[in-house]
């Protein structure tokens, strides 16, 4: 996310306003003139590769044991601050270890105080101008999450009117489902009903305020269901045996809540493949402009109808977005598709076939080398999708999974090219994919989007299971 981005920059930018008010007070006869003077010294490479390194630390300290980029929307002052001071004492410390080895004259006692004074203040100071912003914004109804409540009746009910009421943490109660008492009657019908719910709206959170002692069973259930989904779930209980999820604690009206989360976990990696995807979506689209002027050309001789095609797809926590695409099929292809359902060449829920009648003449050869799949390029720069991640399911195929651990797919933004696009694409069966997708989830980073990357234009002029 940009806003991840941008608090990063402005981290490190006080990090550097600390660091020259540090030099400049240390200076045995200081005065406000020398900061100008600090500013006019000449530079040294040493000195400034040695800059460099400093900011590299500064930054992997704050979204590493800080934690500084993650969410903090119900998070208290106290946690923040508390951030905040081991953030700039682990810096301030290793300036102290380093400056015996690399001789760093600067670094007196005088500098390190007021280096971590003046770090701790103007760091905690804009995260809370961030943080009061940020509410501020959500009380316009930007930057908001979907929430189901799980919870009694005696409970639930003030939970939901708190999230409701209070715009600034930025939530919209989708459901709130109740349980009056933990027996074997009411725990089914509290899981089916939640069930029914993620599987029919857009959920990003699931909060669940039941006491753990009698909702056991039900709660173990709830873990399960969130974790083999993707979906974020809030609990104010003790911890559980967790398979794949991480582990997070938030706090909201005094109440300690347990965050299960077992999609990425948003951090500043996130943030620069977001910034990555656009850049990068953006570059193409204005390289690949003659390609489509030429491809636009030949779907209108080859056929009637029009040069895209528009479909609704589902995307993260089961969003449905228009996905665009060159068309390679006839005009109303999609009502076609009824009477071509039994002689679906693949298992699972989707639907492929070799010699699909509808696909028109240019268009076998655009589906070949996923010259049609670059349109897509604009929903990458909507923010729809990413250059890489699961490739984005049509509704029918994704109203017909009936496995849960499937679903987790949709715990990340859908993508042009992935582990199934370079591994085989329509040779392989759907249980397949979909474990390739899970992989990509559990291990992703950057390298490997870049590897995913590189390895798609080989198997692309391949055009290997392409139809």
């Amino acid at each position: 996310m940009l806003l991840i981005k941008a608090a990063r920059v402005v981290c490190l930018a006080l990090v550097c306003l600390a660091f020259l008010t540090a030099f400049a007070v240390s200076q045995q006869s200081f005065t406000w003139n020398d900061f100008s003077n600090v500013l006019g010294m000449r530079v040294k490479i040493g000195n400034f590769l040695f800059f460099l390194g400093f900011l590299a630390l500064a930054n992997a300290i704050f979204a590493g044991p800080a934690g500084f980029y993650h969410s903090h929307r119900l998070s208290n002052y106290k946690r923040r601050f508390l951030e905040t001071a081991v953030a700039v004492s682990l810096l301030t410390g290793s300036l102290l270890i380093l400056r015996g080895p690399l001789q760093l004259q600067f670094a007196s006692g005088v500098f390190l105080v007021v280096f971590w004074s003046a770090s701790l203040f103007i760091l905690a100071l804009s995260r809370e101008l961030a943080h009061r912003s940020l509410r501020l914004v959500r009380r316009w109804g930007r930057n908001l999450r979907r929430i189901v409540i799980v919870g009694e009746a005696d409970r639930a009910p003030g939970l939901t009117r708190r999230f409701e009421t209070d715009s600034r943490l930025g939530y919209q109660v989708a459901r709130t489902i109740l349980s009056a008492t933990p027996t074997n009657s009411s725990g089914p019908e509290m899981l089916s009903e939640l069930n029914e719910t993620l599987a029919s709206s857009p959920v990003d959170e699931v909060l669940v305020a039941l006491p753990p002692n009698e909702y056991a069973g039900e709660i173990r259930r709830i873990i399960d269901l969130c974790e083999r989904q993707g979906i974020l779930l809030r609990l104010g209980t003790q911890p559980y045996d967790l398979k794949i999820a991480r582990l997070n604690i938030d706090t909201i009206e005094g109440i300690p809540m347990l965050t299960i989360q077992s999609g990425p976990q948003e951090d500043w990696h996130l943030a620069t493949k977001r910034v990555l995807d656009f850049l990068g979506a953006s570059l193409l689209l204005l390289v690949l402009i003659p390609l489509f002027l030429l491809v636009a050309l030949l779907i209108k001789v080859d056929s009637r109808g029009s040069v895209f095609f528009r479909q609704e797809r589902v995307g993260i926590n089961r969003r449905r977005f228009s996905l665009f695409k060159f068309r390679t099929m006839i005009e109303g292809a999609d009502e076609h598709q009824i009477r071509l359902e039994e002689r679906n060449e693949v298992t699972g829920p989707v639907f492929k076939i070799r010699d699909d009648p509808r696909i028109t003449r240019i268009g076998r050869y655009l589906r070949r080398f996923s010259i049609d799949e670059l349109p897509q390029l604009i929903n990458v720069v909507r923010g729809e999708m990413s250059l890489v991640g699961p490739r984005p399911l049509p509704v029918r195929d994704v109203d017909r999974i009936d496995n849960l651990w499937q679903r987790r797919r949709f715990s990340v933004k859908p993508g042009i090219t992935c582990l199934w696009q370079v591994n085989g694409r329509s040779d392989v069966s759907f249980d397949h994919w979909v474990s390739m997708d899970l992989e990509y989830i559990d291990h992703w980073s950057l390298e490997l989007d870049l590897k995913i990357l590189l390895k798609t234009i080989p198997a692309v002029l391949k055009g290997s299971g392409a139809y």
